[in-house]
């Protein structure tokens, strides 16, 4: 359900989630249900005891504390009273900058890696890498940073760094590798303070994990340090407050709070070229195509095709086996998304049974394969801010791509039927379900 994935559902997703069974005033109004305490979001506990209610399993009392045992009551009582107050020193050593930067350098310092490393990053070769690149460059690196730490690394080198537009430049990408091993330092120590998984940290939290790194607090003293952190006084700290607080504590400035992007000469460009789209590159899929309408047109090709995608005989496949063959014999078609979307239609149609593909559908999955990649591909041209989902204005800049000229109330009626939840974005799931009941081709 949380399609976004930052551990909460928010009312949007949740239509997408419910609306096969669901009108949207029945989604609102459980939504509301779940949403204990009115915040606008559903975390994975609200969700567990909403769930398990239904199905009657008690899951935990809110107000369920754990017993203090009498070992604990021992070490508590063996242990002195003796609040050390914020020691700097001991959050200096728990972030280990000095740590961070030394790793940097090893990087920074090797310049052949750099440009390779850039050259990854940059795979377009427009001078500039946006946070979706450098997302990419860290999966394709096999790097383990975690999403906070790239969305902060991102915005401070951006904002607080660099010359504050949403591009990360040459000249700023060794600011980009230090904030990584900088704040993936801080997730790690907040990830220790978050004892309840939840990506926030409430007082008590703070005032047990700050204990841990040397800075035992008084009850006042932990309240009062926890206000500096909860900026907004919503009486939970989030990861950027908690490093904008620990910034503040070791003199090193974040990101302005406050601090926006400015327009620059790329995005410029990037704007005018979405004014004025292209048609979608489909030449990658011309090899393939002939290589798909050959076996298409050939029944024994069609047998041989089915028994290496049925490897194990049993007359049906499913989503991971057909996952396994398009990447091995289509690596070009092998589009989650796409692939994804293929394998539904296939297993919805008519004779399907929802879960398994089976051997007479082999041909249409073959062919929805096909189809649902080349649409993905201008689903990411339209989509320009590369966040897998379309506004409005990309779609009334980008309808071309797909062959279409709308004036603005026509490709608004469109949006709108693509748009069944109302959400205001449009999923590729959206975009397909449209884009096959158009009967929209792709050359």
């Amino acid at each position: 359900v949380d399609s976004s994935d930052d551990r909460r559902i928010d009312i949007g997703e949740f239509y997408s989630a419910t609306k096969s069974f669901a009108t949207k005033q029945q989604a609102e109004k459980e939504f509301k249900a779940i949403d204990k305490n009115g915040g606008g979001f559903i975390l994975f506990k609200e969700f567990c005891d909403h769930l398990l209610g239904i199905l009657g399993i008690n899951t935990e009392d809110t107000n369920a504390k754990w017993d203090d045992g009498e070992e604990k009551k021992k070490k508590e009582k063996e242990q002195p009273k003796d609040y050390t107050g914020l020691v700097p020193e001991e959050i200096k050593k728990a972030v280990a900058p000095g740590e961070a930067e030394q790793k940097a350098l090893k990087m920074i310092g090797d310049a052949q890696f750099m440009k390779d490393l850039w050259k990854t990053c940059d795979y377009n070769g427009n001078g500039g890498c946006s946070l979706a690149e450098i997302d990419k460059m860290v999966v394709d690196k096999g790097w383990t940073f975690s999403k906070p730490t790239l969305m902060r690394a991102y915005k401070k080198t951006t904002l607080q760094d660099g010359d504050g537009d949403a591009w990360v430049e040459r000249k700023e990408f060794p600011s980009l590798i230090r904030n990584l091993f900088l704040f993936e330092n801080l997730w790690d120590l907040f990830d220790d303070l978050d004892t309840e998984d939840d990506r926030r940290v409430d007082l008590a939290e703070f005032t047990r994990g700050m204990a841990k790194i040397g800075c035992r607090l008084s009850p006042k003293d932990a309240q009062t340090e926890f206000n500096k952190a909860d900026k907004n006084g919503g009486g939970q700290v989030l990861f950027k407050e908690f490093c904008d607080y620990i910034g503040d504590v070791l003199g090193v400035v974040m990101e302005d709070a406050n601090a926006k992007w400015k327009e620059d000469e790329k995005k410029k460009e990037k704007e005018s070229a979405v004014t004025q789209p292209e048609k979608a590159d489909m030449s990658k899929f011309d090899a393939v195509e002939n290589d798909v309408q050959d076996v298409l047109a050939s029944k024994e090709k069609i047998a041989s095709s089915w028994k290496a995608i049925d490897f194990n005989g049993n007359n049906i496949v499913s989503l991971a086996e057909i996952d396994k063959w398009v990447g091995e014999k289509y690596p070009v078609l092998n589009s989650k998304p796409a692939l994804m979307r293929a394998y539904k239609k296939t297993v919805t149609s008519a004779g399907g049974d929802g879960d398994f593909v089976k051997k007479d559908q082999f041909s249409t999955l073959l062919r929805n394969v096909f189809y649902f990649n080349k649409l993905f591909v201008a689903f990411d041209g339209i989509d320009t801010d590369d966040d897998r989902r379309l506004d409005l204005d990309e779609f009334k800049h980008g309808a071309s791509i797909v062959g279409l000229s709308l004036s603005a109330d026509a490709a608004k009626a469109e949006f709108d039927a693509m748009d069944t939840n109302d959400g205001g974005k449009v999923l590729f799931d959206e975009f397909a379900l449209w884009a096959a009941k158009k009967k929209i081709t792709l050359d």
